[in-house]
């Protein structure tokens, strides 16, 4: 399976776009791809997918999650000097970060029952610092659009989030909780 294929499609779908690392349009004398032109940044269906892509490319090794620092995961351009298991926790990390909306329908539609003992731990995560204040820090103009594509994506790609990366999802979220306190 081409498991980078996602990463790539995220770049060059990017530079089509005019996005650019700070998210704005390039300007029209700008030469040459950006360090970070990504979609990652600013889909959550890409956010979640390069980060499955890499749980589906590798089992990872959970013993290195806790080895990433905040920078990390918050440098997308320092990411690139990562790779393996550490850039596949820093991608999932990123997309718990600026889309946790896309968390519980994707939950939902990997068959987590979240009125289970299994489903209240993703509950307590979800209450919690950074989670619990996620309205608040939403993007004002598209997190209508963003909130749409979440759902979206959940639905068709929820059943691949089932077992081993729903696992690795919620040690991230762990890490997250962790790190905010």
């Amino acid at each position: 399976r081409q498991y980078n294929t996602i990463t790539d499609l995220s770049v060059s779908l990017a530079r089509i776009c005019g996005l650019t690392s700070q998210g704005l349009e390039r300007s029209e004398g700008c030469e040459g791809p950006e360090k970070n032109e990504t979609l990652e940044l600013a889909f959550p269906n890409f956010a979640y997918s390069v980060g499955l892509a890499g749980i589906l490319q590798k089992s990872p090794d959970m013993s290195l999650l806790n080895h990433l620092t905040l920078e990390q995961i918050l440098d997308a351009e320092g990411a690139e000097d990562l790779e393996g298991d550490l850039l596949t926790f820093a991608r999932l990390m990123r997309a718990l970060l600026y889309f946790p909306g896309a968390v519980r329908p994707l939950l939902e539609e990997a068959a987590v029952q979240l009125d289970s003992p299994k489903g209240s731990e993703w509950i307590s995560l979800l209450t919690q610092p950074p989670f619990v204040d996620s309205l608040t820090y939403r993007h004002a103009q598209h997190s209508v659009a963003q909130g749409r594509i979440s759902a979206a994506y959940a639905k068709l790609c929820g059943p691949l989030w089932k077992d081993e990366p729903v696992k690795v999802l919620h040690a991230c979220a762990v890490r997250w909780v962790k790190l905010h306190e």
